[in-house]
């Protein structure tokens, strides 16, 4: 006979009316709880009195936790939504000083509903698991951690490491302790085994957000991961834009962690061996991919040291530098004033962005190895050097006060436009070519100037590098380097995510998190490892 909202009522008042005797009346709670088969009226208010008489009769928990969970499940939202903000409540024990019960089991369900579409279900499914978090921090975080390393749906996995990233460093010290620190950065370390481009991303930004790892010891912790999520013992293959993506990548996250006491030498002769000799074969592999090397590399020296068997990696640098470099026109009728004239008339068509890259490198390079640019093998070359730079300096003058007279006619609406701002950059970049410049014409050549590179947002002084880099940036390289798999087909990898999360099993009590069935959430693609360790940048593998 189907209970209906009438009997209910009646099944509460006899519950209430029992008092201390309340374990007398099982058969009353398991009607109770039958009532999560009625209709919607009769589930939502079975659902309250069973969280109300959950913990004082404990004979009937697993039966009524499994009533809850099947009701997360319900097509209605608006019942899915009332049983999910009591879960958390029947996590505490019968009295105030008894252990937690059933977190693993609650933490584990809602994990698996952050997969909803529904944006307020999304919203209380979120603050239950905070809650949680919260209060039952290490159960909790081994559950999520469980999910993201075995869950077959994609988007479970997806949406559990962002929630860990948004929602960690809000934890107060009492919450996330040292222990607790310790505990993410070794599960941290198992999942980075695996991880897509955007993942490896997001949890080097969940890690530099752990107090512990803010300082100089945390943050060479920090960049030994990034090395090894590199892979630099493996070749280098200029052709293969996977592996072009992944060394990018990583090396652009290596950044935020160097300092004075942080260097990245390692990073930067990786690149002076391997991918400065081979940038032809990078720029025909993958549009854009030199240029961001260069960058990167610009941005590694500033923090580098002594270079082992400097000249062999110095010399492929500035080799590269000084083709790129313009050569002067002849002047040989004596018209050096219509050199001037020309580039008046028309855009220079030189690579200044590239410039700027190289001539910092080799500004930064040469401040701890000055005897590069005196040997007496290469004064030919370092004469042809200084004589591009000459024209160089004279291009960007020209150049720059051409900018300045167009900027300087516009409206404020002009310049506001996207192709307009790109004009204030090109300034930046032109003057930071000629600070460096006018120190590589001296003599001898001087490496004193600083530069802020034209490519660097300017920031505002902050204390750590997790101060210094908000999610949203740490997620921006993700998608920047996720467009070109985006545009084409994923093919889900198979292998240990291809079984469901059996650590989540409970035999002996009736429930298994594996019967789960997500009906009506979005759906996974499935996740998977192909082959060994496999690192894939965006969707697509790396």
């Amino acid at each position: 006979m189907a209970v209906t909202v009438e009997k209910l009522y009646e099944l509460c008042e006899k519950l209430d009316s029992a008092k201390d005797k309340i374990t007398e009346h099982q058969e009353e709670y398991q009607a109770i709880i039958a009532g999560t088969k009625g209709g919607s009226s009769e589930k939502r208010l079975a659902a309250q009195f069973i969280v109300r008489y959950f913990h004082r009769l404990p004979d009937q928990q697993l039966r009524a936790l499994d009533a809850l969970f099947e009701l997360c499940e319900d097509d209605d939202v608006n019942i899915r939504k009332v049983v999910i903000k009591d879960l958390p409540g029947l996590c505490k024990g019968p009295g105030e000083a008894s252990e937690p019960q059933h977190v693993d089991k609650v933490a584990d369900v809602l994990t698996q509903l952050l997969q909803t579409e529904d944006s307020h279900e999304q919203t209380i499914v979120q603050n239950a698991l905070v809650f949680m978090l919260r209060n039952y921090p290490k159960e909790t975080l081994k559950t999520v951690f469980g999910h993201i390393m075995n869950a077959e749906e994609d988007l479970i996995r997806d949406r559990a490491v962002k929630f860990i990233a948004a929602k960690l460093k809000t934890m107060p010290p009492s919450v996330i302790t040292r222990e607790m620190e310790d505990f993410v950065l070794a599960e941290s370390k198992k999942i980075l085994q695996d991880v897509t481009g955007d993942e490896f991303i997001l949890f080097m930004y969940i890690l530099q957000n752990l107090p512990h790892l803010q300082t100089v010891t945390g943050r060479q912790q920090l960049l030994e991961l990034v090395v090894e999520q590199a892979d630099l013992d493996k070749p280098f293959d200029p052709q293969d834009p996977d592996r072009i993506d992944q060394i990018t990548q990583c090396f652009k996250q290596a950044v935020p962690y160097l300092s004075k006491n942080v260097h990245s030498t390692k990073l930067v002769s990786y690149l002076l061996d391997n991918v400065i000799p081979n940038l032809d074969k990078v720029k025909s592999a993958a549009e854009g991919a030199e240029l961001e090397l260069l960058r990167v590399l610009a941005e590694l020296t500033t923090t580098t040291d002594k270079l082992e068997g400097a000249d062999a990696k110095i010399k492929p640098v500035f080799k590269k530098l000084l083709d790129i470099l313009p050569s002067p026109p002849s002047e040989s009728n004596g018209a050096a004033s219509s050199v001037d004239k020309d580039i008046e008339n028309e855009d220079p068509k030189i690579q200044f962005s590239e410039i700027e890259a190289l001539l910092s490198t080799v500004h930064q390079l040469g401040k701890h190895h000055p005897e590069f640019f005196t040997k007496e093998e290469s004064a030919e070359e370092r004469k042809e050097f200084k004589k591009r730079l000459q024209y160089l300096a004279r291009v960007i003058q020209v150049y720059s006060d051409k900018l300045k007279k167009t900027l300087a006619k516009m409206s404020k609406e002009d310049l506001a436009k996207e192709e307009n701002k790109i004009k204030f950059l090109a300034l930046r970049t032109t003057a930071n070519i000629s600070t460096l410049v006018k120190d590589l014409l001296r003599t001898p050549m001087q490496f004193k100037a600083v530069i802020a590179l034209s490519w660097k947002p300017v920031e505002k002084p902050a204390s750590s590098p997790a101060k210094r880099q908000s999610m949203e940036e740490a997620e921006a390289p993700a998608r920047k380097f996720a467009k070109k798999e985006a545009q084409s087909v994923y093919a889900p990898p198979s292998g240990k995510f291809s079984e469901k999360a059996g650590a989540f099993k409970d035999t002996g009590n009736g429930y298994n998190g594996n019967n789960f069935n997500n009906r009506g959430r979005g759906q996974g693609r499935g996740r998977g490892r192909g082959g060994g360790r496999g690192y894939r940048g965006g969707r697509g593998r790396w």
